[in-house]
């Protein structure tokens, strides 16, 4: 009886074992990305005017496809202060930030004279499905378009561009809803 007792307590605990681990590996993807997206600390970048000694002659000449599939071209926001990201889906610290893009986007809806451009090299059936998976409501363009005049080696890579200049480069992830940030376009816009 002790023996038949212990066998079932013993089988019970490890199928008990086995159904958590199981349910933890089905779980674990949406555990990490749980703990990177949500605890990580992402810093305001350094935010100062830095003219960009590169040649502008192209800085326009880039083609876009939006994420309803209108095709547009770059130099549609000449005459605006342009935020343009790039990123992709796959790049975890793009991802990331993406949440104070789009604060820094609700701060500035009123400012007519800022545009905020979040450019993709991916399909764009790759861009919707991430687009339809996370609800972020942002300007998502695609572009296969491989412009010199932005050095798109890492991911993100963030420009501003003001008055026909590259006014500011950032590489990696930042906040971007900083009052820095924000003040920093703000004042160029008035």
């Amino acid at each position: 009886m002790k023996k038949r007792f212990a066998l079932g307590l013993f089988s019970g605990m490890l199928m008990g074992l086995i159904v958590t681990v199981v349910i933890g590996i089905i779980m674990l993807p949406t555990i990490v990305d749980y703990v990177w997206f949500k605890n990580l600390g992402l810093s305001s970048p350094d935010i100062a005017e830095r003219r960009i000694d590169t040649d502008t002659s192209r800085l326009y000449q880039m083609d876009l496809v939006a994420s309803n599939g209108d095709t547009t071209n770059l130099s549609k926001f000449k005459d605006k202060l342009i935020f343009i990201n790039f990123w992709a889906t796959w790049c975890r610290p793009c991802i990331a930030e993406m949440p104070s893009i789009e604060k820094l986007q609700n701060e500035l809806a009123g400012n007519p004279k800022v545009a905020i451009v979040l450019v993709s090299s991916e399909d764009l059936t790759i861009v919707k499905r991430f687009i339809d998976r996370t609800k972020f409501p942002l300007p998502f363009y695609t572009s296969k378009d491989r412009n010199t005049v932005f050095d798109r080696r890492v991911l993100p890579v963030t420009y501003i561009i003001h008055d026909n200049k590259i006014i500011y480069k950032h590489t990696g992830s930042a906040d971007w809803s900083s009052s820095e940030v924000v003040d920093f376009i703000a004042e160029r816009t008035k």
